[in-house]
């Protein structure tokens, strides 16, 4: 009889081929989803500084209806606005936390907006640009302090 042998077992594990591959593919994935990661995360902090000043436009109309009139001012650098009324400071906006430049209408540094005591805006339409990385919005201020998302 012929003695009993076992089968050689193939050694286990992966050749360096195989483990450089899966490097290679894994770098290239996280690659495209750190860059899809940042796109979002810029088009959020964009989205969040809009709201953010259509909120600081709305509480000033409110203000101008309760205190008799307000003033809405807007700077460029460092980007954000503050509401005034009767020369006080009611609330103050920071867009630079976000990381988002503001452009104000014909490139100035500060702008202004005036409210009546019935609300209404007292200045020319504007544009106002919010950007970050790639990601970009604007808000359009009508002479009478309405306002549309672009």
């Amino acid at each position: 009889m012929a003695p009993h042998t076992r089968p050689r077992r193939r050694p286990s594990g992966h050749t360096l081929l195989e483990v450089a591959t899966a490097l290679l593919l894994l770098t290239v994935l996280l690659g495209i989803g750190v860059q899809g990661g940042r796109t979002l995360v810029d088009r959020s902090a964009v989205a969040s500084a809009r709201e953010a000043l259509v909120g600081l436009v709305a509480r000033a109309r409110v203000e101008a209806t309760a205190g008799g009139g307000s003033v809405l001012h807007l700077r460029a650098r460092p980007p954000g606005g503050w509401v005034e009324v009767a020369g006080d400071t009611l609330l103050r906006l920071s867009l630079a936390d976000r990381g988002t430049e503001l452009e104000l209408p014909g490139g100035a540094e500060d702008w202004s907006l005036a409210f009546d005591p019935m609300g209404l805006g007292v200045v020319a339409a504007g544009t106002l640009s919010l950007r970050r990385g790639q990601a970009e919005t604007r808000v359009v201020i009508s002479g009478y302090a309405r306002v549309r998302r672009r």
